[in-house]
């Protein structure tokens, strides 16, 4: 028993000896930039000269045309080359803030947007909150009928 305690602890140890996990741990190296990159290695600029600056106000304002641009675009969702509004649909107050708009961002205006939009009054604003507290907040949440109603 005693001797096959011994050949199994020694078969441990010889077959620990001769593993090689030291290797995949701690003697890898980084691997190298050009085997990992593929394209065109590095070259040097023809000239080193720098270009002049150009105007920083030009540059900004273009900048900053083109940034509003995109910004309004992906806001409305419509894209800066849509068809601007007639003029005989805009009141003639908003006829300039109407053609800045479509300018800019192509957006069309709707003619009824006045009729569609009405001012909240102080009672409608308490009548809402009062059904709110009414309702409870496990029936907003789950859209349950209270007991009152």
């Amino acid at each position: 028993m005693r001797k096959v305690q011994i050949a199994m602890v020694a078969t441990a140890l010889l077959l620990a000896a001769c593993g090689n996990s030291a290797g995949k741990l701690m003697g890898k190296s980084l691997p190298d930039e050009t085997q990992v990159i593929d394209g065109p290695t590095l070259a040097l600029p023809p000239q080193y000269e720098l270009r002049p600056p150009r105007e920083a106000a030009d540059y900004e304002s273009v900048l900053r045309a083109q940034k509003t641009v995109e910004a309004q675009s992906l806001i409305t969702g419509v894209s800066a080359t849509a068809v601007a509004p007639s003029a005989g649909a805009v009141p003639a107050g908003d006829d300039w803030l109407v053609k800045q708009t479509s300018q800019q961002v192509g957006v069309v205006a709707d003619p009824s947007v006045r009729e569609d939009l009405r001012v909240v009054t102080p009672e409608e604003l308490q009548a809402r909150e009062e059904a709110k507290a009414k309702k409870g907040l496990f029936g907003r949440w789950f859209g349950g009928q209270s007991d009152d109603e």
